[in-house]
C-alpha cells in the first residue's frame, strides 16, 4: 500500500475489508447469487435491516413456465426493528408498470401482490426478465416502502421490451410505521425460475 502526500492511496493488490467501507454515496455489495429453480426466492433480514435505509437490487431470472408474471412481496414486521417479519396478508400492495415503447400498462394499488412487468415473461432460450430498482424506506415509520426501476423483458414472443415500473405498500394509514425485513419474488402460478439476484446497501 502506498500513501501519498496528497492524501491517495495505491493499492497494488487485492483490498479485503474487515467491516465495508463507509463515505457518501457507497454501494456496499451484500449478495451475489445464483438463483437455482426456486418456487419462491426470499432475501430476508440477514440482509435487509437496519443498517441501510436504501437498497440497490438487479433480479435477472427466466421462469421454468412459459407466459407467466414476475410477482413481488413484503416481508413486514410492526413495531420490532429486529425482527424477521412475514409477509402481510390482505390486499395492500400497490403496483405501476409502463412500457418504454407502447401503450402497455399493469397497475392495481388493491393487490396481495406487486406485478414487476408490462407483459408477461417468456422461458424460450434467450428470454426472461431483468430489473434494476431501488427498495427505499425500510426503516423509516414517516413513509412507505416501496421498490421502483427499471426492466427489460422479452415477451412470449420474444420481442424485448423495455419498461418502468414501481411497486410499495397501498395503505399508509396500516402500514405506514412498518419496518420492511425482506422481499420475496416468485413466478405466477407457481413455477420455478432461475437466474441471479445482485443485492447492495445505499451508504
Amino acid at each position: 500500500i502506498t500513501i501519498a502526500d496528497n492524501g491517495n492511496t495505491t493499492i497494488g493488490g487485492t483490498a479485503t475489508f474487515s467491516n465495508p467501507p463507509t463515505g457518501a454515496g457507497s454501494l456496499i455489495k451484500l449478495l451475489d447469487t445464483n438463483i437455482s429453480s426456486a418456487t419462491n426466492y426470499d432475501i430476508n433480514n440477514t440482509y435487509i435491516n437496519s443498517t441501510y435505509d436504501s437498497y440497490k437490487l438487479i433480479y435477472n431470472v427466466r421462469p421454468a413456465t412459459d407466459n407467466v408474471e414476475l410477482l413481488m412481496q413484503y416481508f413486514m414486521t410492526t413495531n420490532a426493528s429486529g425482527d424477521a417479519g412475514s409477509v402481510i396478508s390482505g390486499n395492500h400492495h400497490s403496483y405501476q408498470n409502463s412500457s418504454f415503447a407502447s401503450n402497455v400498462y399493469k397497475n392495481n394499488n388493491t393487490s396481495s401482490y406487486a406485478v414487476i412487468g408490462h407483459v408477461n415473461v417468456g422461458n424460450a432460450t434467450g428470454e426472461g426478465i431483468n430489473i434494476v430498482g431501488t427498495l427505499m424506506n425500510v426503516n423509516d415509520t414517516t413513509m412507505l416502502v416501496s421498490f421502483s426501476g427499471t426492466g427489460s423483458v422479452v415477451a412470449t414472443n420474444g420481442a424485448h421490451q423495455g419498461f418502468g415500473f414501481h411497486t410499495g405498500m397501498a395503505t399508509p394509514a396500516t402500514y405506514g410505521a412498518y419496518y420492511c425485513r425482506g422481499v420475496r419474488f416468485y413466478m405466477g402460478g407457481g413455477g420455478t425460475h432461475t437466474g441471479r439476484v445482485k443485492l447492495f446497501g445505499i451508504n
